[in-house]
């Protein structure tokens, strides 16, 4: 039984660090992609755009999902630009989903 015990709270222990590692990696992601809208298409300074970042990070948390979030940002966007499509946005987030991932991967081995 101990066996089984400590199988479960490693599996349940993998999950928790799976889920935290996921919510830093959306909230870099996030961060990216302002940075990104706000300075290719919204003509944002520095603290404005840092802003914008952290507003779309806020969405996120708001509203489960990447839904609410493409449709907020093609609404602004396309309102001052008309410029992004959502192909190009849903690229962009996997672009920089792929390298928050990576970059807290080297994070996490840097720590080890």
């Amino acid at each position: 039984m101990s066996m089984f015990g400590d199988r479960e709270r490693g599996e349940e222990n993998k999950f928790a660090h799976d889920a935290e590692r996921l919510f830093r990696a959306r909230a870099r992601r996030d961060r990216k992609l302002g940075a990104w809208i706000g300075q290719k298409f919204l003509n944002l300074d520095e603290a404005a755009t840092g802003a914008y970042g952290q507003s779309l990070l806020a969405l996120n948390l708001e509203a489960k999902g990447d839904v609410n979030l493409i449709a907020a940002i093609l609404e602004r966007v396309n309102a001052e630009a008309e410029q992004l499509t959502e192909g190009q946005l849903i690229g962009q987030l996997d672009h920089f989903m792929i390298e928050a991932l990576a970059e807290i991967e080297a994070d996490d081995s840097k720590q080890k």
